[in-house]
């Protein structure tokens, strides 16, 4: 039976949207294909008890479809994280299968967490499955996942020669960035801001990072607000309490809509990246990085902040801080004369859009997945 391979199905084990590296890659990706002629599925659940979402709706020219699993609501839980994860690959598995019978797509899942369903309907179902964000940081899973899985998709050029080297078809694509247009403003208080989902261990310490240069700035009596954009506030209870955040200097505004995170681009002054080498990275910081930079802030970084943006200079791109210490000297300088920085700024920006445009990494990306749906594929 031939395959209209028309589609491909992304399956994602976060919400979408959510304010995540990972669903930014879904998005850019999926536009990206639906202009080129692609159907465009995602599949993911729905998790969190603080905003309501269809099961099913149109977005931006693709489907999305959700498995509804707020009753196993997962917030500060490992145990119940897990039960919700293992239930949504149960469901998921079904799910795909059964589009895969009647539509038989391209098969897509997004990171080992998503890896389930697509590997059950390859394994019954002879599907070709793609695996994107493949990252290596579990091994021995990772190797036998690579094995298993028919094309890699990675952003890690250390996954990518390691998958190489298995004689799997491999794709490089980075994470890639996409300018908001808006109309700069500027406001009386210097905003600083941070973007992260804090359910991550790395988010959260980055937040704490934050905390501690915000209590030190203010010391000195600089006049400055500090926006953290990212979710659920549960994880960060320990944090919204504190005297730096009851005096208005840090402020937690939780999941925001896309226009109101264009609004904070708009009138933000520094992106802020606190990650140094303490901070236990499992992905997702170099995407706050490049929309930091596409979007024309001035970026402040520790060391791993922008790890794996290629050819980026200090001073000319972005402003390095090794150290806590380094950074709330660097943020003082910049918040008493702002004007001196915006060339860095700008050239961030320029750099960016020019290297690291969506519509440039997804390049080979799209000719593969444009070439499967011209030949089709075959299953039973």
């Amino acid at each position: 039976m031939k395959s209209k391979s028309s589609e491909l199905l992304m399956i994602s084990y976060l919400d979408y949207p959510y304010p995540a590296g990972l669903c930014t890659r879904i998005t850019a990706l999926a536009k990206i294909l639906v202009r080129n002629g692609i159907k465009v599925n995602i599949l993911a659940p729905i998790t969190r008890g603080d905003k309501n979402l269809p099961e099913r709706e149109q977005r931006d020219g693709f489907v999305v479809t959700r498995i509804d699993l707020k009753f196993y609501n997962s917030t500060g839980n490992f145990a119940l994280k897990l039960l919700q994860l293992l239930i949504f690959s149960i469901i998921a598995s079904f799910k795909v299968s059964k589009i895969f019978v009647k539509k038989g797509p391209l098969i897509q899942y997004q990171s080992i967490y998503s890896a389930i369903p697509a590997l059950f309907a390859k394994t019954f179902l002879r599907a070709k499955i793609i695996g994107d964000d493949i990252v290596l940081i579990h091994p021995f899973i990772d190797i036998l996942e690579l094995k298993l899985t028919d094309i890699v998709v990675t952003p890690s050029l250390k996954t990518y020669s390691f998958a190489k080297q298995l004689r799997k078809l491999t794709l490089y694509v980075p994470n890639g960035a996409e300018k908001k247009v808006f109309t700069k403003s500027t406001l009386d208080i210097p905003r600083i801001l941070f973007i992260g989902s804090l359910s991550f261990d790395q988010n959260l310490k980055a937040v704490e990072n934050i905390v501690r240069i915000a209590s030190k700035l203010d010391e000195y009596g600089l006049t400055f607000e500090i926006i953290i954009v990212g979710g659920p506030l549960t994880y960060a209870k320990h944090l919204v309490t504190h005297p730096i955040v009851k005096k208005g200097k840090v402020i937690f505004v939780g999941i925001v809509s896309d226009e109101q995170l264009t609004n904070l681009y708009s009138s933000s002054l520094i992106g802020l990246l606190p990650f140094f080498y303490d901070t236990p990275l499992t992905g997702g910081q170099r995407t706050k990085a490049l929309e930091f930079f596409a979007n024309g802030l001035l970026v402040i970084s520790g060391p791993e902040g922008v790890k794996g943006i290629h050819g980026i200079e200090v001073g000319k791109h972005y402003l390095l801080a090794n150290s806590i210490e380094e950074m709330i000297e660097i943020i003082k300088n910049v918040l008493l004369i702002p004007k001196v920085y915006q060339n860095v700024a700008d050239e961030g920006q320029k750099f960016i859009l020019e290297r690291y445009s969506w519509e440039m990494v997804s390049k080979d990306y799209v000719s593969l997945i444009s070439g499967f749906s011209a030949r089709g594929s075959s299953h039973p």
